[in-house]
């Protein structure tokens, strides 16, 4: 019986010594962060410089807050995590720090309390840039290497069709005259053969006396013809 009571008192010991330090702190809350003063989410910085923020975690009631946590996922996919000494307290205040560039893009709080504290809110409350920038070393340019040409397009050329050559042009017919039509020589101006031209004179004198003697009797004849019609 005296046993039993002794393993009682220890099991009480042990739970007064487990359970008492949880009741002393709290419920605990999980508060995410809704976008307030989010113009503080990126302070900006150049690479090389130490992005910090600054995190408050305030009651908006009449409870207390016992102790809590953060943890805050960057752009970059690195988390960051801080706890808060701040208590007991109406505001818990929580800092933290990465390599630039950075941003903030989700964040949430855990934290003990007593007291209402149903209108507890997450904010970032400020941020700063810390340390000197660091100016990136262009690369060198290549010395010696001449830059490739533009291409650049060339027209195309008609070229003309080759004239021939060697072969002459051919005549413009011109008109042939025609040729003359031969006239018959008068039987008196015939030559006589062998008489050197005298024949052609004996013919000749013959031929314009006929004419001649013609001429007079066609003359008479007609005046002999006048006289006797009147």
């Amino acid at each position: 019986m005296r046993n039993k009571k002794i393993v009682g008192l220890v099991i009480a010991v042990l739970l007064v010594v487990l359970v008492l330090p949880v009741f002393a702190e709290g419920e605990a809350i999980t508060i995410p962060w809704r976008g307030h003063g989010t113009e503080h989410a990126d302070p900006g910085c150049e690479p090389g410089q130490t992005a910090v923020w600054h995190f408050v975690l305030t009651t908006g009631g009449s409870g207390t807050w016992k102790g809590g946590e953060i943890s805050v996922l960057l752009n970059t996919g690195e988390l960051l995590a801080a706890s808060s000494e701040d208590h007991p307290s109406a505001v818990l205040h929580f800092f933290l720090s990465a390599q630039a560039p950075a941003w903030v893009n989700s964040a949430e709080a855990t934290a003990y309390y007593e007291g209402n504290v149903s209108n507890a809110l997450l904010t970032i409350s400020e941020s700063w840039c810390e340390g000197e920038a660091v100016t990136p070393t262009p690369e060198p340019t290549p010395t010696g290497v001449p830059p490739e040409p533009t291409p650049t397009e060339t027209p195309p050329v008609e070229t003309p069709e080759p004239t021939p050559t060697g072969v002459p042009p051919e005549p413009t017919p011109t008109e042939v005259p025609p040729e003359p039509t031969p006239t018959a020589t008068p039987p008196h101006l015939l030559p006589v053969a062998g008489s050197d031209g005298y024949g052609f004179r004996v013919v000749g004198a013959a031929f314009a006396a006929v004419v001649g003697f013609g001429i007079l009797a066609f003359a008479w004849f007609q005046r002999r013809k006048t006289i006797t019609v009147v």
